[in-house]
């Protein structure tokens, strides 16, 4: 996450969106005091700080952010995202956990199936029954409503980050930051492994416009959608961690 007092902004990162690079532009315009003071409560409490170096990759929800920072910060400041289709993203994820096969962080027992076969449909069966979280999860409340005031989708991002720039008065590019040699048409998606992506993932591409298998549909965030899936679904992880916020940063 990404906060700036100066242009009064909080940017939420959720992983393989290309946040990194958003993160790298606009990174002389974060507060780092407050970057600080959310890196060290995630340190300290969060019990998933093992899998990730939150220095580098601070995920964490607009809800929680929204506890951390106060109603009257977070209602002034412009919040916005970035989203990915579920499908690229969910390659994404696969192709960097074969990358990152010798880290560490994922030498444990519940990635084994996901390197034994180096499947991308054993992979996503893996996701399914491990419990895979939606995009739209980091960016509503227990009640499913949703936070952020705008979101860029990294399938037109040249003009959608141009767009948020605007919006925030600055004239930025982005670099290109993670990039992985394996491309989205390397990996093929069969049409059972689609329909189960569809239903892991239904209200992302909801809530994002989406449409299957990788096409953009109809540009919407209304304020008036409420997830109520997905909002108890945030509201089981916050109880089952005490209150803070954790599983989708597994994969940054």
């Amino acid at each position: 996450m990404l906060v700036s007092y100066k242009k009064q902004f909080i940017f939420t990162h959720i992983p393989k969106t290309a946040g990194t690079s958003i993160k790298w532009a606009l990174r002389k315009y974060r507060s780092t005091t407050e970057q600080h003071r959310l890196l060290r409560f995630v340190a300290r409490h969060n019990p998933f700080c093992e899998f990730v170096n939150y220095s580098a990759h601070p995920h964490w929800s607009l809800y929680r952010a929204k506890c951390l920072l106060g109603d009257e910060v977070f209602e002034r400041f412009y919040k916005f995202a970035s989203v990915r289709h579920p499908v690229s993203r969910e390659i994404s994820i696969f192709k960097y956990l074969l990358k990152h096969e010798g880290r560490t962080n994922l030498k444990r027992d519940v990635f084994t199936p996901v390197f034994k076969y180096r499947k991308f449909d054993q992979f996503i069966r893996w996701r399914r029954d491990t419990g895979a979280v939606p995009q739209i999860t980091q960016l509503i409340n227990d009640r499913g409503e949703i936070l952020t005031d705008d979101i860029i989708r990294i399938e037109a991002i040249e003009t959608e980050f141009a767009r948020v720039c605007e919006r925030i008065g600055i004239s930025k590019s982005l670099p290109v930051l993670n990039d992985n040699p394996l491309k989205t048409k390397d990996i093929e998606v069969t049409k059972s492994t689609s329909r189960i992506i569809e239903m892991l993932f239904q209200a992302d591409y909801e809530a994002f416009g989406y449409t299957s298998p990788c096409g953009l549909g109809k540009r919407e965030m209304s304020q008036d959608k409420c997830y109520l899936k997905e909002g108890r679904l945030l509201s089981e992880i916050e109880t089952a961690h005490n209150g803070r916020f954790g599983p989708m940063v597994v994969y940054c």
